[in-house]
């Protein structure tokens, strides 16, 4: 039973994003025991844990161990910083694991919808990204609630609509809120995420068509009804309902692509492609001066860390692609919550240090533990 509770409070501070969101509105001197207090409860989930880890766990936890130690070597920061870190992702690799065993799904999704609704709390009340600092967020339209980047907000929206979307309940009707959430990001990988997993669903689940439909008309149409209350970014939005109709403003797809940021860290790819330049030359602009990060986890682990680290996740995200194909007509939520894996590492750099993305890693594997009780790879 204990554990139990450890496991709610531990998902609880993580899915709201609470550690960052009290250091940018409140203090260092609370955020800080905040953060220490989660890792500490990682930390005994996992000592008292009894049962052995699936293999894609352990798996992902050498990848992890590589690409620090690999990193460590072309480094010249603090040591000390990078070896928390690694422990960091380490406890929340094996910690969020245990968790999802203690917590019943319903639990997960109370929380999950409790963090959606900060961002529609954003747009009409609080504004929590002026406190990032960048004013412009908060003055375009795109709101982000307790996670203050739109970009983290719209996977916890992907999360919530993808859970409810997959239930063989009346709760599915929730899916229209979390849609509704997610627009509000006006994040495009959280539109193009959407729309491919509810063509995969749909394709796979025919009977649900004309329910999926009336949903997603009626969340379409609330968002006209209220877009203009909520002061949406004008050009963001238009986009979104030009490619509902069709067309696509190729300007506004192209504007700050992620594409044009992959492409000025090539060249440092080829220049040390066996052990990278070292940890963090990707994450920020300490390669690239006045950049902001290559924003792809894929090439940050190339980049920083070389070709062993890279090839073996590649190894990783392929098999949950296989596995997760392979009982796509059982149950398709395992292949979808791995699109949405991937799509969010190809366009962030987080994937080792965002208890968010790791949580949805864990997920997957939990979610394949449901279907056959048994681990894979």
């Amino acid at each position: 039973m204990m554990k139990k509770y450890i496991s709610i409070i531990v998902i609880t501070l993580v899915l709201l994003n609470i550690p960052s969101i009290t250091l940018r509105t409140l203090s260092i001197g609370i955020s800080s025991p905040i953060s220490y207090f989660t890792f500490l409860l990682l930390g005994i989930l996992i000592i008292t844990n009894n049962k052995k880890y699936p293999k894609n766990i352990n798996f992902f936890a050498v990848i992890i161990s590589l690409y620090y130690f690999i990193g460590m070597l072309n480094y010249d920061g603090d040591l000390f910083i990078l070896l928390i870190n690694y422990i960091k992702s380490l406890l929340y690799v094996f910690g969020l694991f245990v968790c999802l065993k203690h917590v019943n799904m319903n639990t997960l999704l109370a929380i999950l919808i409790f963090g959606g609704t900060t961002i529609i709390l954003d747009s009409l009340f609080f504004r929590f990204n002026d406190f990032v600092g960048d004013g412009y967020i908060s003055e375009y339209g795109r709101y982000a609630g307790f996670y203050l980047n739109p970009n983290t907000a719209g996977i916890i929206c992907l999360l919530g609509y993808i859970l409810f979307l997959t239930r063989n309940d009346k709760w599915r009707v929730l899916t229209i809120l979390f849609t509704f959430f997610g627009i509000l990001t006006l994040s495009r990988t959280f539109i193009l995420t959407w729309i491919i997993s509810t063509i995969i669903y749909l394709y796979y689940n025919r009977k649900d068509l004309i329910y999926s439909f009336l949903f997603i008309t009626l969340g379409f149409f609330g968002l006209l009804s209220f877009s203009e209350a909520l002061k949406l970014d004008s050009v963001r939005f238009n986009f979104l309902t030009d490619l509902l109709i069709g067309n696509v403003n190729q300007e506004v797809l192209n504007d700050d692509s992620r594409q044009a940021q992959w492409a000025k860290f090539y060249d440092g790819i080829i220049d040390a492609p066996f052990f990278g330049h070292g940890y963090f030359s990707f994450s920020t602009s300490l390669y690239e001066t006045g950049g902001q990060g290559v924003h792809n986890s894929f090439l940050l682990i190339l980049g920083e860390s070389g070709l062993l680290p890279f090839l073996l996740i590649i190894i990783l995200f392929g098999g949950l692609f296989y596995s997760s194909f392979r009982i796509i007509r059982e149950n398709c939520k395992p292949f979808i919550l791995t699109i949405v894996l991937s799509m969010t590492c190809l366009v962030s750099h987080n994937l080792f240090d965002s208890g968010i993305i790791i949580f949805t890693f864990v997920l997957i594997i939990s979610s394949f533990t449901e279907i056959n009780n048994k681990y894979i790879l």
